[in-house]
């Protein structure tokens, strides 16, 4: 059966989404943006770093003045057709949604699941590359709704797979201590998996994406 969950359900109180919050209700994501808007160098400084997901969103990092171990980026959903791969990550996350819509859906192993292709992606010295694992069945266990405001934690070997409204920003706070070698990435068979490099971001998309995020004000629970 599965589950369904949202925010208001969620019990646990992680230190990595709470300092998540702390870092948002300080307004210095906004006011790093602003300044990015503002000066060209900072933003080429920016625009080299954001790129094009293949999961159909901007990835922009943002510099914050962080511990090394932490990373900060906002997310740009552009798209809703929420073709993905089941995947996990390298890191623990936590993720507050500034605008939109959000449906983190929670995958699990099942003998009588789905097939999956499996793949092993990597991200080093050497270079960005998928290598064949062996395949997996799996299926949909949880789904839980965030809204604007809403945040939440993913533990670094979950499966999972994001729904969204089309038009939603999420940033997102990687706590890179101890990163695994290598992400799981299943892909429905016969579906293929890109390992091309990402997509660079053009001028006038970033700077779009930018303004709308500068409009936004939502107080993030």
């Amino acid at each position: 059966m599965i589950e369904t969950a949202s925010v208001t359900e969620d019990t646990h109180f992680f230190p990595l989404q709470a300092e998540l919050k702390r870092i948002l209700a300080s307004g210095i994501v906004r006011r790093t943006v602003l300044k990015i808007l503002e000066n060209e160098a900072d933003f080429q400084v920016c625009r080299s770093s954001a790129s094009i997901h293949e999961n159909c969103f901007v990835k922009v990092p943002i510099e914050v003045g962080l511990p090394h171990e932490l990373r900060l980026r906002i997310h740009f959903w552009f798209s809703s057709s929420n073709e993905q791969n089941v995947h996990d990550h390298r890191f623990d996350f936590s993720s507050a949604v500034v605008a939109g819509a959000i449906e983190n859906i929670i995958w699990v192993d099942d003998k009588i699941g789905n097939a999956f292709s499996g793949f092993r992606y990597h991200n080093d010295q050497s270079g960005r590359r998928l290598v064949l694992q062996s395949d997996r069945k799996l299926t949909i266990r949880r789904r839980e709704s965030y809204r604007t405001g809403d945040s939440y934690t993913v533990k670094r070997d979950t499966l999972h797979t994001i729904k969204h409204s089309g038009d939603a920003i999420t940033i997102i706070l990687e706590n890179r201590t101890d990163l695994k070698p290598y992400a799981n990435v299943y892909s429905p068979v016969n579906r293929s998996v890109g390992d091309t490099p990402p997509m660079r971001v053009s001028d006038y998309m970033l700077r779009e994406r930018l303004l709308e995020f500068c409009l936004r004000d939502a107080d993030i629970n």
